[in-house]
């Protein structure tokens, strides 16, 4: 099973609209930790390669290089295998895959991550897999892709973050935080709905739910509501007068860049 962190989808993301106009893909060196026969893809960096229709050059010093840069800032972190910003697996790949298979661990299978930047369905197809040996013995052996699962795992603040990517662009600080009440005031509702329906009966109970929910009340503050209503009006008048005051700024700033111009 793969884990792959976002910073790394977006990283690949990245690269690939990066590179240069004779390039059809960019590929590069995947880093993570491997427990209990699950590789953790945490992040990644390119590679610089040149790739033809008969063969394919690979910058193997530049990649140790950075391993071994990357190693100094991160000892807990090795490669786990590399990326390709191509959902298309070509005899190139598997030259790719048996260098980066010197390059990783004893015992860690190095996997191959597939980007599909073409957006065919409306979003990046990520697709992992790993190389296993085929052939006759004594005969002429080969390999083959296989693949294996992949999905995105992230913590609870790249949660917040990747929502917040999400979402519309607000015009101001004032629809962000009429966003995040509205969303607040949803959640809570949807919460209060689950509790009244196991007291009531017509929903069965979690216990982990309802453990969940005992220390995330515990985790709030004891406030009366009316020291609640104080501090909210104090904020929301603060953010008022500075988003005044910055209108005020703005319009002499103007005037002086205009004259300032002539």
């Amino acid at each position: 099973k793969v884990l792959v962190h976002p910073l790394v989808a977006f990283a690949i993301a990245e690269s690939h609209q990066r590179r240069n106009e004779d390039q059809k893909r960019v590929i590069g060196t995947l880093t993570g930790n491997v427990v209990d026969d699950v590789v953790i893809v945490k992040d990644c960096f390119v590679v610089p390669h040149n790739e033809t229709h008969d063969e394919v050059a690979v910058d193997m010093e530049f990649g140790r290089n950075m391993v071994e840069m990357r190693r100094r800032v991160n000892a807990s972190e090795c490669v786990v295998g590399w990326f390709s910003s191509s959902a298309h697996i070509s005899e190139h790949s598997a030259l790719i895959q048996d260098y980066y298979a010197r390059e990783t661990p004893t015992g860690v299978q190095p996997i191959h991550l597939s980007v599909d930047t073409g957006l065919d369905n409306d979003r990046p197809n990520m697709e992992a897999h790993v190389s296993l040996p085929m052939g006759t013995p004594g005969k002429v052996t080969g390999a083959m892709f296989c693949r294996v699962p992949c999905s995105v795992t992230c913590q609870n603040a790249e949660r917040v973050a990747l929502h917040h990517l999400q979402q519309p662009r607000q015009s101001g600080d004032v629809q962000h935080m009429e966003a995040a009440c509205t969303k607040m005031h949803d959640q809570l509702t949807s919460i209060i709905r689950y509790v009244e329906g196991v007291l009531e009966g017509q929903e069965k109970g979690d216990e982990t739910v309802g453990r969940f929910l005992l220390d995330l009340v515990n985790s709030v503050p004891r406030m009366e509501p009316h020291a609640m209503h104080t501090m909210l009006n104090g904020t929301t008048q603060d953010l008022l007068m500075m988003v005044y005051l910055a209108t005020l700024v703005e319009t002499p700033l103007i005037l002086l860049h205009s004259v300032s111009s002539r």
